[in-house]
């Protein structure tokens, strides 16, 4: 695997990389262009009009600018951290219903799939 971490880390000229924090530089610059560039056109007003024109691909940018935001909380054990009743308990809500215990409002059930 070229470039696997295995492989980078005993390499000695390997950096600590950017800062956490510090700015990409070519990001940085690649987005001023396009402001420059975006000026260059016309701005907001030519924008606009283009925008006017061809509504579909101007919702189509929109919408990858409204940034995603994801949360969950996800609680993971394994299955030898389970004592043998709390197997036993899921296997069996599993077998009658199709899906651990969702009906029964177990805290243990869907844990382990």
């Amino acid at each position: 695997m070229a470039g696997s971490r295995a492989q980078t880390a005993n390499l000695p000229s390997a950096g600590p990389g950017r800062p956490i924090g510090s700015v990409n530089k070519l990001g940085k610059q690649a987005k001023e262009n396009i402001v420059d560039v975006f000026n260059g056109l016309g701005g907001t007003e030519a924008m606009t009009r283009w925008a006017k024109r061809n509504r579909t691909e101007f919702y189509k940018l929109y919408a990858r600018l409204i940034p995603v935001y994801l949360h969950a909380a996800v609680d993971v054990r394994h299955a030898v951290e389970y004592s043998d009743d709390e197997l036993a308990r899921i296997v069996a809500s599993e077998g009658s219903s199709g899906t651990a215990g969702q009906e029964t409002g177990d805290p243990l059930a869907g844990s382990v799939h």
